[in-house]
């Protein structure tokens, strides 16, 4: 059997107007139909852009095998100079240039990274905070019940207060659980001790923390080898990319902690369902 890599092919087009290039990388071309995301970066080596859009095409079709959608696995990745990737009104000329070349459109998701679709399925820029912590909050739920503890038990970390971390507190709050958070800013976590009786937590602190649960909803990256040892808890889910592996999507409990993929909540599926939540989260409770 062929492995995905087998069936990458990649797809180069040039600016007719500046020095952006683009690299289409897609799965297979017998599915009239894609899913997958695009990605702008400051890329100047053509080698490193097209590893990059190989992960991230292998990561979109392992979503959309996970979710069913029948879809073949796309990533494009815009890159070039720092100066023109920061010039907002060319890389959005490149981009219509790009959606008339490959019979596509892009739709804007969380993080600034856009979400790219067929032109048979489009939807519209959305904010996915408080989808992808409704998400987080319904696996947190489904392992509480799994292990039978009480909601004045439950104890659950949370890794950044951005917008997801803020929405995620709040669910926890309504729902009774003790909340430690740490971030960045001062002013979030006195907001969040204000709104939701959040116990602040230095970040250096947070991975150490006694708790049921451990939510990354900061940066991508944060768990990794110097930090999974620290941890002190017995579940993980959070929001923050790139956890694990896009193949290891199943619930993990032959160590501890269990742990949630992040690519069940990647935004790009999020950003595909914004407008049918019920029927992700009816998939997502079969796959957690």
């Amino acid at each position: 059997m062929n492995s995905v890599d087998d069936n990458l092919y990649t797809e180069l087009i040039e600016s007719p107007t500046n020095g952006l290039k683009a690299i289409m990388c897609r799965v297979t071309h017998t599915n009239q139909d894609f899913f997958g995301t695009c990605s702008i970066v400051p890329f100047e080596n053509a080698r490193l852009a097209e590893q990059h859009s190989r992960e991230l095409c292998v990561r979109a079709h392992s979503i959309s095998n996970i979710f069913d959608l029948g879809k073949d696995g796309v990533h494009l990745n815009i890159y070039g100079p720092e100066h023109l990737i920061l010039d907002v009104k060319i890389v959005t000329d490149f981009c219509n240039y790009l959606e008339e070349t490959w019979d596509f459109k892009m739709t804007l998701s969380m993080r600034n990274q856009p979400v790219l679709v067929s032109k048979n399925y489009l939807n519209t820029p959305v904010d996915l905070s408080q989808f992808s912590a409704e998400a987080i909050f319904r696996v947190i739920k489904k392992f509480q019940n799994r292990k039978g503890v009480y909601s004045s038990l439950m104890k659950v970390a949370i890794q950044g207060l951005g917008k997801v971390g803020m929405c995620l507190a709040k669910f926890c709050y309504d729902e009774g659980y003790q909340i430690y958070a740490s971030d960045i800013s001062n002013d979030r976590r006195k907001e969040a001790q204000a709104l939701y009786g959040v116990i602040p937590v230095q970040a250096d602190q947070i991975y150490m923390q006694d708790c049921t649960v451990f939510c990354p909803c900061a940066i991508s990256g944060t768990l990794n080898a110097s930090t999974m040892p620290q941890l002190v808890c017995q579940f993980i889910v959070g929001s923050a990319q790139f956890q694990k592996n896009p193949n290891n999507y199943k619930l993990i409990d032959t160590n501890q902690p269990i742990w949630a993929p992040d690519i069940l909540m990647d935004p790009s599926i999020l950003a595909y369902f914004f407008n049918k939540k019920e029927v992700y989260f009816r998939r997502l409770e079969l796959l957690v």
